[in-house]
């Protein structure tokens, strides 16, 4: 099957006549021949190329003007994002990514289009999975590029997936096209280009279309157990509140491929588009749970309390918490800080008691409404704390947030 017809009917799969779709087009002689592929199935008035400028090498912005002229020739609409890198540059590609996948997103979601077109070929299947392999990751780490991936709602195709970079080079010289290079390509600094030589030395043995066809079986695999992880959370997961998810206490009993893959089903219904955890990095965290009773993994904050786990967006809005500044068998009010944006109703009525006798027991996180309704996320339930007298619930630990659930108690 010809490139084109490869595009168009996976397009024809997955979009009405139609629909738009977007292009990520960087330039580069994969994604090229892409979005030429997608423009021949579906027309230049239903692909939009969006671009993104990293800012990250010299040629940054002048590549950024290439791809411009380049859709303007084509005649195809091209939209183009840059980023600003920050001045502290901690873990910079995953921050490039995260600002990359937030204006793809965001052109698509102004455009109204559901589907975007990414120019990964067997090659890339190939070297990712050997640099996954080298790493030691699982299942889940070694199931990597699948053909369609859902992100934040949004639907991410690899219609070059079956086809190698040669023969899309091919192509664009048989068709007089012109494409960029990266210059990182060719820098034996970076792992990825390594493993491409060791890959082009060794053929017989590292064949890319063998090992795409491994990737293939691992997927399928990938998804059965994604199947089992997603009933278990069904089963097991209620959301007490929008955003908050308690856990019963067999999460710390699943295998360890399964538990990650309900640690992942659940940060991806909390925060879609933030970063995962490795695994190793999920796994050692939980096991330490077991002495310490909360940790933040990427995106999530998570508890191990009395009745279970807890996990919730970092990012959730409504969270206020108490900070704990000292252990004892009472706390003075003047002991505690309040959330800057604790409703006065509810710290007024918190105010009235000069102590409160505490009681040691895991940490229970809550979260206050406007009105002052507390929803505790362990319990599920809403309690008004004006008219009540109120037990506090803690557990001191050197943790930087400490929390406190409140419990109502009637006179």
């Amino acid at each position: 099957m010809s490139l084109t017809a490869t595009v168009e009917s996976l397009l024809s799969a997955h979009l009405a006549p139609q629909a738009k779709c977007a292009v990520a087009f960087s330039g580069g002689g994969d994604s090229l021949a892409l979005l030429h592929a997608a423009i021949a199935a579906r027309g230049t008035e239903r692909v939009l190329a969006l671009h993104f400028n990293h800012g990250l090498r010299e040629a940054s912005n002048a590549e950024a003007d290439w791809v411009s002229d380049t859709c303007a020739r084509i005649g195809v609409t091209c939209l183009v994002g840059t980023w600003q890198p920050p001045a502290i540059r901690n873990n910079i590609q995953s921050q490039a990514r995260r600002a990359r996948y937030a204006f793809l997103l965001g052109q698509m979601k102004l455009a109204g289009i559901q589907h975007l077109l990414l120019g990964h070929t067997r090659d890339d299947v190939a070297e990712t999975l050997l640099e996954r392999l080298g790493r030691g990751s699982g299942v889940r780490g070694l199931a990597v590029l699948p053909a369609e991936t859902q992100v934040g709602g949004y639907t991410f195709l690899r219609p070059l997936r079956a086809q190698s970079r040669d023969a899309l080079r091919q192509w664009l010289k048989a068709r007089g096209y012109s494409w960029l290079e990266d210059p990182s390509n060719a820098n034996r600094a970076f792992k990825r280009v390594r493993l491409r030589e060791l890959m082009q030395q060794n053929a017989d043995v590292l064949n890319a279309e063998a090992l795409a066809s491994t990737v293939d079986a691992l997927i399928d695999a990938d998804n059965l157990l994604n199947t089992q992880a997603h009933n278990w959370i069904a089963s097991h997961a209620r959301e007490v509140i929008p955003g908050v998810f308690v856990c019963g206490h067999t999460l710390e009993q699943l295998p360890d491929e399964h538990l990650l893959r309900v640690f992942s089903g659940l940060s991806q219904r909390l925060s879609p588009m933030a970063d995962i955890p490795r695994g190793s990095k999920v796994l050692q965290a939980l096991k330490n749970m077991r002495t310490r009773h909360h940790v933040r993994l990427g995106a999530l904050d998570v508890w191990h309390t009395a009745v279970g786990f807890v996990l919730a967006s970092t990012a959730y809005g409504h969270a206020d918490f108490f900070t704990i500044k000292n252990a004892g068998k009472s706390l003075h009010t003047n002991q505690i800080q309040f959330g800057r944006d604790l409703p006065a109703k509810l710290r007024q009525s918190i105010f009235k008691r000069s102590f409160f006798p505490l009681t040691i027991r895991n940490h229970m996180p809550f979260w206050c409404d406007d009105e002052g309704r507390i929803a505790a996320a362990f319990a599920g339930e809403g309690l008004t704390l004006p008219g009540q007298t109120t037990q506090l619930l803690a557990e001191w630990s050197p943790d930087p947030v400490h929390f406190l659930a409140l419990q109502s108690v009637r006179d």
